[in-house]
């Protein structure tokens, strides 16, 4: 088996209010070294939980000090003033995921700031990355979003939501799904067949989730070596060159 480049989509570091988890970047960086990964985006749980301002300030300092890791930035719609400042602010450091949670922080896709801000990130090129967990979800956006250019990461996509997910990926070719959920057998090669390897996209939400759950699952799939060096890094690596 190839020795692949593994680039991280999905991380977190910080304090979870849901569930018991050590959370700690201590624990982070040992999971990625642990499993050779080359590079891992990751965020504070305190831009999701607290202060998005502040949480990123977190996630920039501590990638600053942290070779194995890349910031992602976070902004909060129900605070909008500033949330437009901010992005310019991360944009200007080098960032350009930028993620929202929408499952966490209560409110609606359909929500008058947030569709601005969605405006502001497709002008800036920046990348958005949200969970489409629930149905219904990843249709929304891409209403939503009709006519921006903007490129878009759905996370937490479940493979019995395979149906909803092709459509909207054959409809939004600049879109790309995170891997981690898709672990039924097939998931995966049905989907590089419809719409091309070069849509997947790793992310584990180490340590919050066991990170071989999210790896295993693409090396036991029935692709390519090539298509799994794609998702497991290089498509990732294209997205934020």
């Amino acid at each position: 088996m190839a020795a692949f480049t593994i680039i991280d989509a999905h991380t977190v570091f910080g304090f979870w209010p849901f569930r018991r988890a050590d959370l700690s970047l201590e624990t982070l960086v040992n999971v990625l070294r642990q499993h050779q990964v080359t590079r891992a985006l990751t965020i504070s749980t305190t831009g999701i939980f607290n202060d998005y301002q502040r949480g990123n300030e977190e996630t920039v300092a501590v990638c600053q000090q942290t070779p194995e890791l890349f910031p992602t930035a976070t902004i909060d719609p129900r605070r909008y003033l500033g949330c437009r400042e901010e992005i310019d602010r991360r944009i200007g450091q080098g960032l350009k995921l930028f993620r929202v949670f929408p499952e966490y922080q209560d409110w609606p896709l359909e929500y008058a700031p947030f569709l601005r801000l969605l405006q502001h990130l497709a002008e800036r090129g920046a990348v958005l990355m949200i969970s489409a967990a629930e149905r219904g979800v990843a249709t929304c956006l891409a209403r939503l979003t009709e006519g921006l250019p903007l490129k878009v990461i759905l996370t937490a996509v479940r493979a019995d939501n395979l149906g909803e997910l092709l459509v909207v990926l054959e409809e939004r070719p600049h879109w790309c799904v995170e891997t981690r959920w898709l672990n039924s057998p097939g998931a995966l090669t049905t989907l590089a067949a419809a719409v091309g390897a070069e849509r997947l996209i790793f992310g584990s939400a180490t340590p919050l989730y066991y990170f071989s759950s999210a790896y295993l699952p693409v090396l036991a799939a029935d692709l390519t070596e090539e298509q799994k060096a794609l998702i497991l890094g290089e498509n990732l690596r294209r997205l934020l060159s």
